[in-house]
């Protein structure tokens, strides 16, 4: 589905939740790089993959999913190859219609109808967050088998959102 047939609100989403410099780097968030080592020695793991990294991840499987130094620096490199061709908005396009969400939808469109059984761009926030949330762990934060871990996952989406300005902090508590 295009960029402009998604609700505002899956891309608000999903750039506070994944990415939240997105729009500032490169394909490779330098910040969070770095600080990979740092987190280890505290004995936290976080994520540093940017979402043109995730993309580049879902597009060309032989990247590999498991940690390794090799699989790491391939999925650097494609992912800037990615920035370097595609606009951030195609970027964030391709990563929403490639990646999987709860009930095995792919894409999502098919996540919008499979679960709220509208399109994509009619999604309201709340619902956004619920798909946004769900993608780091499709089966854990399944709404439909696991609806309780689903909204806790929701509100973190939403806090989120609210710590990166994308909502207000009226629209948080009332959807809180």
């Amino acid at each position: 589905v295009p960029y402009s047939e998604i609700s505002p609100h899956v891309i608000n989403a999903l750039v506070a939740t994944e990415d939240h410099r997105f729009y500032n780097h490169w394909g490779i968030d330098m910040v969070r790089t770095l600080a990979i080592p740092l987190n280890l020695l505290r004995g936290r793991v976080e994520g540093g993959s940017t979402l043109s990294q995730q993309l580049a991840r879902n597009l060309y499987k032989e990247i590999g999913l498991k940690f390794s130094i090799s699989r790491k620096f391939r999925e650097m490199i494609t992912a800037v190859q990615i920035e370097k061709n595609y606009t951030k908005r195609e970027i964030i396009e391709m990563y929403l219609n490639t990646v999987e969400y709860s009930n095995s939808a792919f894409g999502i469109e098919a996540a919008a109808r499979t679960h709220y059984n509208k399109s994509a761009k009619e999604l309201t926030l709340s619902e956004a967050a619920v798909l946004v949330g769900s993608v780091n762990a499709v089966y854990a934060y399944n709404p439909r088998i696991y609806p309780e871990r689903s909204q806790r996952r929701r509100n973190i989406v939403l806090f989120l959102m609210k710590n990166r300005e994308y909502i207000d902090d009226n629209i948080y508590e009332q959807l809180w």
